[in-house]
């Protein structure tokens, strides 16, 4: 059974999750509450399974309704990102680097080593996440981030791995 979703009922269903309403969802979204009705019947129906529990009190979600709203808010943010990148384009930014680092090179060394990076290249867009660094590690190996900083002993098999910075730790006798 191949699913079609809509961006539309996708956004919907996380304004109904947030609302815990059909009718305050529905005036978010800017449509009439029997279209927004109509639309999670539809939703609901070509997925095969039930979302919503609906009472007197307001909506909850059942167990594929919170499943479905991880995926949604997943493909939202992704569609958010997607737009970013692209009106990267039209504003002159001509390189975009994606980095994952963990929190000491985040707050300790990267912010110098970035300005001074970004001085001389200010039409590069450098995209900057704070992760742990099993995640960073899976995310360069999975193409979700271009560069990582990581610390500690992490298996970076099948990775290219440069020394970045390193600490010392000074122990009081």
């Amino acid at each position: 059974m191949a699913l079609h979703f809509d961006f539309v009922d996708l956004r919907l269903f996380v304004y109904i999750a947030e609302e815990n309403s059909l009718t305050r969802a529905a005036a978010r979204a800017g449509m009439s509450l029997s279209a927004a009705s109509v639309r999670v019947k539809h939703l609901e129906e070509s997925i095969g399974v039930k979302l919503l529990n609906r009472t007197a009190q307001g909506i909850t979600l059942l167990p594929p309704g919170q499943s479905f709203l991880i995926h949604a808010r997943r493909v939202l943010d992704e569609l958010r990102e997607l737009r970013t990148d692209m009106q990267e384009y039209t504003t002159g930014i001509k390189g975009h680097i994606r980095m994952w680092v963990n929190t000491t090179a985040i707050t300790e060394f990267l912010p110098s080593v970035l300005s001074a990076f970004l001085a001389t290249r200010p039409d590069v867009y450098v995209d900057l996440r704070e992760r742990l660094s099993p995640d960073i590690v899976r995310g360069v190996s999975e193409g979700n981030t271009d560069i990582g900083i990581v610390a500690g002993n992490v298996r970076t098999e099948g990775l290219v791995v440069f020394p970045c910075r390193q600490d010392r730790i000074v122990e009081a006798i």
